[in-house]
């Protein structure tokens, strides 16, 4: 039951207006809320209307040139749209040239000409063409020019403080839903999405692809990496909340999506040119196995730096020491293991402690033994198993892609191998 209470009506979602100017008697017929979604109320009191040719008219004759008449009360969204609907054909006013609207009906998705005879396309065309021209002459010189400007670089006509404006407006509406309302608007956008053809489809995705490259090109690279930034960081962070099982379960699903010809590659090669400019990228010290080597003489004192080992195996070339480079890699390596020096020098990967005729390496290779106790513990089934060689513990994995570096580099390390498995070394 609708109720009029000191002017103000209740228990009803919205209703159906007709606005008309008095100077000429052309009309105008539209809907409008009494409240938000959020239970704010709306101006509807004081609202005239809001398209485009009617917007027009009011710039130029005054807002006192118009009153509104409410002709339906509606008490819900359906209904509303269906009414206003029904009187917009039911006065031909999409059509009339004593009407000011344009669209046949808020529901009514699509083009505003779809189904209209040439006659009637004819009509709007002059409708929308009398309300720009009125638009336009109601702008400033200042206004004009930049309106100029924007258009012949292709930007957006409206002001950067309507735009800002637009964006508060978004932000405010999104906040004021509720969880599902939010997810009914996706599943909305998502259903709209699914009943497109494929070529609607593939429309659709090239014009967003468009119009995303645009924007990114008009970042700077500073604000581009700000971003990428902000992202990775929300990525870390999401991750890390993740449950052990979640993340081996994501693991698995981005391995799976990336595999044979899901992959993006499949199928391809890289050209010669980008294999050169790959092979240049990751020559001399800018590999990423580039390791810097020093030389030293027998009292310890640093003589020369080298950004590669080859580097400073040609050194030992060209001081004849060795006749080929691989023979000088050999001579440095056996140096820095064995932490001596050769042809009465030393060499070091990163330095080293020199106290009088004794060099102590800082880090000397690593020799790993494979025959040694391994303990798997699987953290999810909370069961340990045990094993003689790393070889046996390697194989036990092999359905999650397990390696000899990769187990080797989570040895007693306390981080789980695949999110499930703690391994454990031991000396036998």
């Amino acid at each position: 039951m609708v109720e009029s209470v000191g002017g103000c009506i209740f228990e009803a979602y919205g209703f159906i207006y007709v606005t008309t100017n008095i100077n000429n008697g052309k009309r105008y017929v539209g809907s409008k809320v009494f409240s938000y979604p959020s239970g704010k109320k709306t101006n509807w009191e004081s609202y005239l209307g809001s398209g485009k040719a009617l917007k027009s008219a009011i710039n130029k004759h005054g807002r006192e040139s118009f009153y509104k008449e409410i002709i339906y009360i509606a008490n819900s969204v359906e209904e509303l749209e269906q009414m206003e609907t029904y009187y917009i054909l039911l006065f031909n006013a999409a059509v009339s040239k004593d009407w000011y609207n344009i669209k046949e009906g808020s529901n009514l998705s699509g083009s505003s000409i779809k189904g209209k005879t040439d006659v009637e396309i004819k009509l709007l065309k002059n409708k929308l063409s009398t309300a720009n021209k009125i638009k336009w002459k109601s702008k400033s010189e200042e206004e004009k020019v930049r309106w100029k400007e924007n258009i012949s670089r292709g930007h957006s006509t409206r002001s950067t403080e309507d735009k800002e404006i637009t964006k508060i407006k978004l932000r405010v509406t999104l906040n004021n839903k509720t969880p599902q309302e939010k997810l009914n608007t996706i599943n909305k956008r998502i259903l709209t999405y699914e009943q497109k053809t494929e070529e609607e489809k593939e429309i659709f995705s090239t014009k967003v692809s468009k119009e995303v490259k645009k924007i990114w090109e008009k970042r700077t690279p500073e604000q581009v990496k700000l971003i990428a930034d902000k992202i990775s960081h929300s990525n870390k962070l999401a991750y890390e909340n993740l449950s052990e099982e979640d993340k081996d379960n994501r693991r698995r699903v981005v391995s799976a999506r990336t595999k044979g010809s899901k992959n993006g590659f499949y199928g391809k090669t890289h050209s010669e040119e980008t294999r050169k400019r790959m092979r240049e990228k990751k020559m001399g010290d800018k590999s990423p196995k580039a390791k810097k080597v020093y030389l030293y003489d027998p009292n310890g004192k640093l003589l020369k730096e080298f950004s590669t080992l080859k580097e400073a195996s040609t050194y030992l070339v060209e001081k004849e020491y060795v006749n080929k480079v691989n023979g000088g890699k050999s001579a440095i390596k056996r140096s820095i293991e064995r932490g001596c020096p050769v042809f009465g020098i030393q060499f070091s990967f990163g330095g080293f402690d020199y106290v009088g005729e004794n060099y102590l390496i800082a880090n000397p290779k690593k020799k790993t033994d494979k025959k040694q106790n391994v303990t798997i513990h699987d953290k999810r089934e909370d069961v340990k198993y045990e094993f003689t060689t790393i070889d046996e513990a390697v194989e036990s994995l092999k359905d999650y892609e397990a390696t000899y570096p990769k187990i080797y580099k989570r040895a007693n390390t306390g981080k789980l191998f695949a999110g499930r498995f703690e391994i454990l070394f031991s000396k036998t």
